[in-house]
């Protein structure tokens, strides 16, 4: 993280912007705020001293003063994010910007999704453009707080999930949804598209990277979502609320696949009217569709990543 904050409470206020989900992360993130907010950590002139970036925002946000950069994890889809600071109005905007073809590309995807989902279920579109040497989307800041991690959703998460639904059911052979899964994984996946042919399906849009952290929530049932790079326009329901399971027991509970699973598919029998094949099937689906999404990130077969989700469509312990 890179600070431009001019004072130590500028810096403490925008170094919360660095994400901490698990206990231990959240007390590395509390010495950090500390060490960067008396200036011994790092920080660099991200707004102030960069043109280009003025440029960018200035008929958006002219009065922006100072930001924090959040660095992505390196690699091929690496992303940075900028929080766009004003003395008078807080948060007001961010910037993410991609330079790799596969980073570049997930931006793209990102942007469209946003231009087709409901109005205030996601961040709203300032700019979309060229910038430098990759591309930059522009976002207005979302008000709410961030949701306690739980293996356990809240209710609300299931009346979000319902919002996004496009279209009446629609039987597999017609489902576009179908469609789209098979073009892309042909006969790997007729298996678990077969499981699901017993019944209509609603047309949902899908946000691909549904968990905790990239849900805000506020006053009532009103939430929103962000990052929706991974996102389809058109596609199966419930696949996001078995990817945030899976995605809770993965990487806050470290659970094996198997456990995760079980979990999955004991909760999803609990919570909707599915029979146990149709369950396996989505949820089999969903890591198969993940694993592809991790390879084609540039992620490498071996690693405890891409392993852990092909353990979980290959139904290993």
């Amino acid at each position: 993280m890179l600070l431009a904050g001019a004072t130590v409470k500028r810096r403490w206020q925008e170094s919360a912007f660095y994400p901490a989900h698990r206990r231990i992360a959240k007390c590395y993130r509390f010495f950090l705020r500390l060490k960067v907010a008396t200036g011994l950590g790092l920080m660099a002139p991200v707004v102030n001293h960069h043109a280009s970036i003025k440029e960018l925002i200035g008929d958006i946000f002219p009065d922006v003063d100072s930001a924090a950069l959040l660095i992505g994890t390196a690699g091929p889809n690496q992303k940075n994010t900028i929080q766009l600071w004003s003395r008078e109005r807080g948060v007001v905007g961010y910037i993410k910007y991609a330079e790799t073809h596969i980073a570049r590309s997930r931006l793209e995807n990102e942007f469209k999704m946003l231009e087709r989902i409901p109005k205030g279920v996601g961040p709203e579109v300032l700019k979309y453009t060229s910038f430098n040497d990759g591309n930059a989307l522009v976002l207005s800041p979302i008000v709410g707080r961030a949701i306690s991690v739980s293996m356990h959703p809240p209710s609300w998460i299931h009346e979000f999930l319902n919002g996004l639904q496009i279209s009446p059911c629609e039987g597999i052979g017609e489902h576009p949804g179908v469609k789209i899964f098979q073009a892309k994984y042909g006969s790997a996946v007729l298996p678990w598209l077969e499981s699901l042919s017993h019944r209509k399906w609603p047309v949902v849009f899908y946000h691909g990277d549904f968990a905790p952290w990239n849900l805000l929530h506020w006053s009532g049932r009103n939430a929103a979502a962000i990052d929706w790079e991974y996102g389809l326009s058109e596609s199966l329901p419930h696949l996001d609320l078995i990817h945030y399971l899976l995605q809770v027991g993965r990487l806050i509970r470290f659970w094996t696949p198997r456990q995760t699973r079980v979990f999955v598919i004991n909760y999803m029998l609990r919570h909707f009217s599915l029979d146990l094949e149709e369950i396996e099937g989505l949820v089999r689906l969903l890591a198969y569709h993940v694993y592809r999404e991790a390879i084609a990130d540039g992620h490498l077969e071996n690693t405890n990543r891409v392993l852990w989700w092909r353990s979980v469509w290959e139904c290993e312990k």
